[in-house]
């Protein structure tokens, strides 16, 4: 990892952040998790597909005035409306998150239960919105505090979200479902909350083009922030795990359309102070920018990488960070068991020349008769091209595929 001077947070007033209540910036957190979950659809690409995406926007409580996604405003200002039925704990954390700079209304609410919630993010460059339906709160009186979106399962109906982006006057609409996605807030004995868990189930994400929609068995993100100022201080840890994700872009991959199991924990070494995206990702853009060598630039420390596609196998620790066309940069020990059974889809897929192949083959099978069913590699992204090479082997590294950027995260154009 690069050595960074001072954190941009640590000029932030202690005594700024305690005035918030810890369940409003855990519950910001929570919904920093469902936007993530957004923004990583964007990686998977689509094909071209007949799936009609839930209407979940109808009836915007936070709508603009031309109807369209509200774009998100500093200290949005509570109405008796936007409360209205609500039990007094939620009034109290529906003015926390106002005061921290976001807006937030329900729909049909009966004291810790509504029909819809609505919450737009922070000013910034990149607006945000998130909708659900169906969602009521357990555990306010102690313990865990769990929202759970739900469907109807009598009617056949699944649990709906939505995510609106909104970026230089162009929108981008996600609508998600899942059998039962839950948001909860783990607390210990004094009330504090210690950690923020994401959890979804047959996890269905529609692109705002109608392409076919990614999906996962589970998804599951887990943070537990370190101390310090910020939604996200410098050193905040948390786990990754993601079942059957089956991304439709990638079906004539290499590695099939569906990816068996996904695991990861993982460190951020530069943290968020807010969720104004644009503008925190600056922050991961000049780390990349200023570094003079390799292994620098990384935002993100990733350890117990844990990785099943096709006939891939894969476990590896390393780092993650972004260069400046938000594309995904990337360096990991990797421990790849029998890569020999995977290097002719990747020929197919990439076209290597024969000779190289025939080196690699060679050096492989040399390596698995002497018993070594496991192999060490370096596998790299970096300026979109993904790369797999071995010190080991001493032969030229082979080009696994490309990938463009987080489109979300992107300019348009």
């Amino acid at each position: 990892m690069s050595q960074r001077g001072p954190s941009r947070r640590t000029a932030q007033s202690g005594a700024t952040q305690q005035r918030r209540s810890p369940l409003v910036i855990y519950t910001v957190l929570a919904v920093g998790l469902l936007v993530v979950g957004g923004v990583f659809v964007a990686i998977s690409g689509g094909a071209s597909d007949d799936t009609e995406a839930p209407d979940v926007g109808a009836g915007s409580l936070l709508a603009g005035a031309d109807g369209g996604p509200a774009q998100p405003a500093a200290g949005g200002e509570a109405t008796p409306a936007a409360d209205a039925g609500l039990a007094p704990e939620l009034q109290e954390w529906a003015e926390g998150l106002r005061a921290a700079g976001y807006r937030i209304a329900f729909g049909n609410a009966d004291g810790t239960s509504f029909g819809r919630v609505e919450i737009a993010g922070p000013e910034g460059t990149l607006g945000w919105i998130w909708a659900a339906e169906n969602v009521s709160v357990t555990g306010l009186d102690g313990g865990e505090v769990t929202a759970t979106v739900s469907g109807q399962p009598a009617a056949g109906t699944p649990a709906r979200m939505q995510l609106t982006f909104s970026r230089d006057g162009a929108l981008r609409t996600y609508n998600l479902t899942a059998d039962v996605a839950r948001i909860i807030f783990a607390r210990n004995d004094a009330g504090e909350v210690t950690g923020v868990t994401l959890d979804a189930t047959n996890l269905t994400i529609q692109p705002p083009d109608d392409t076919a929609p990614t999906t996962a068995a589970r998804f599951q993100v887990t943070f537990a922030p370190a101390a310090g100022p910020g939604l996200l201080p410098d050193g905040t840890t948390g786990t990754l795990r993601i079942q059957e994700l089956k991304m439709p872009g990638q079906f004539n991959g290499p590695l099939g359309g569906t990816m068996a199991r996904l695991t990861a924990n993982f460190t951020l070494e530069d943290g968020f102070d807010s969720l104004a995206l644009a503008e925190e990702l600056d922050g991961w853009l000049a780390l990349a920018a200023a570094a003079a060598t390799p292994g620098a630039g990384y935002s993100v420390t990733l350890s117990d990488i844990d990785l099943e596609w096709g006939l891939l196998l894969l476990t590896g620790s390393g780092s993650f960070g972004l260069d400046a066309e938000m594309r995904p940069i990337l360096a990991v020990d990797a421990a790849i068991f029998d890569f020999l059974a995977t290097i002719d889809p990747f020929d197919v897929a990439q076209g290597y020349d024969s000779a190289l192949v025939a080196d690699w083959v060679a050096a492989l099978f040399e390596r698995q008769a002497a018993g070594e069913t496991t192999q060490n590699f370096d596998l790299t992204i970096a300026d979109g091209v993904i790369t797999l090479s071995s010190d080991d082997l001493g032969l030229a590294p082979l080009q696994l595929g490309t990938v463009g950027p987080i489109e979300v995260l992107a300019p348009a154009e």
